[in-house]
């Protein structure tokens, strides 16, 4: 059988269709499949070693002194947004000394602070100048917290700082998670039993905090970031630990964005002195001239189905002396070592 010379260059246009066919096929299945680039781990440690390198960055850190910048939002019971914005100075001494002020162009309109057996609030915004306290070791929930001018308790601000030491005994649970160490502590009974976890980065700084429930879901985040050198007292510059100078917080539960700068933090031993008055509660109710005290425990939150803690006796609602004697001069308020800003 005789072949034609158009059949032969038709068959060789079969032959080579299939062969390109084939070179492509081959092509494309040789193509490298994309994955997403695997997240660095961390070399995990155990806690008690973690807690000890963590605490040897923080070992020199007992104090900070800085002037800041703040922008508080949250939402009330009645659905209304409610926005702070303003400097003033932040002072914390180790362990849990507190005070930490929010104004605008020098005049102070709210005060935080804490020391290690109580906290407290005051409202210097309206005509009224309010004091809100509350023990340490109770816990409050939100609800009880919306009872605050700013839902926020001034203890919880010493955390989002990132240098309170860790206790290398507790019971604490290591996980790698994105190159992070995330640590994961038991429930804490005087803040409601929420479960604390630290994510500390390969420098052993603490980079995020957070408060989850039972259910593993956030009730208040905090991010820690830019870091700088804390200038101390008596060690030269390389000596000086970084500390984060912004802190961005967020309270679930509250609906509380907090916004928090650091400018140029010392440690408040040369240049904004911190003394004890600063975070005394009697001087600086006195120093503000407070003329209510209002109590702030379990139950004190409209809707409440606690009752109030029972008052002491000779406690009332307002706070001794201060509305029979404003402003009284305290004694050690000059400029740079005075308890307001």
């Amino acid at each position: 059988m005789r072949i034609t010379q158009s059949e032969i260059r038709n068959r060789k246009s079969e032959i080579a269709l299939c062969l390109c066919a084939s070179v492509v096929i081959f092509l494309i299945g040789c193509q490298p499949v994309k994955t997403e680039p695997a997240q660095p781990q961390a070399p995990m440690i155990p806690y008690a070693q973690l807690a000890e390198r963590y605490n040897q960055r923080i070992a020199l850190i007992d104090q900070i002194s800085a002037q800041t910048s703040t922008t508080i939002r949250w939402i009330d019971d009645k659905g209304d947004t409610h926005f702070e914005q303003g400097d003033g100075v932040l002072r914390w001494r180790k362990p849990a000394d507190l005070s930490f002020t929010i104004g605008a162009l020098g005049d102070t309109k709210f005060q935080l602070g804490c020391n290690p057996r109580k906290w407290w609030m005051f409202n210097l915004s309206g005509d009224t100048h309010i004091a809100y306290r509350g023990d340490m070791d109770v816990p409050l929930d939100s609800r009880d917290r919306r009872v605050l001018p700013i839902p926020v308790r001034p203890d919880q601000l010493i955390r989002l700082l990132g240098v309170t030491p860790l206790d290398p005994a507790a019971h604490a649970a290591v996980e790698s998670d994105a190159g992070q160490y995330r640590v994961t502590f038991p429930p804490e009974p005087a803040l409601g039993n929420p479960r604390h976890r630290l994510w500390i980065d390969d420098q052993f700084r603490a980079v995020r905090i957070a408060w989850v429930n039972d259910h593993d879901q956030i009730l208040a985040e905090a991010k820690l970031a830019r870091f700088e050198p804390l200038k101390l007292q008596g060690h030269p510059p390389g000596a000086f630990p970084a500390v984060a100078t912004v802190i961005e917080l967020s309270l679930t539960e509250s609906a509380v964005t907090l916004s928090l700068r650091l400018n140029e933090p010392t440690d408040g031993k040369l240049y904004n002195k911190i003394n004890d008055a600063q975070f005394d509660f009697d001087i600086l109710a006195k120093y503000y001239k407070i003329e209510q005290l209002r109590l702030v425990a379990p139950g004190t939150a409209p809707g409440s189905t606690e009752p109030p803690a029972p008052s002491k006796p000779g406690q009332s609602e307002f706070f001794p002396g201060a509305s029979a004697a404003p402003g009284i001069p305290v004694p050690g308020t000059e400029p740079p070592a005075e308890p307001g800003p």
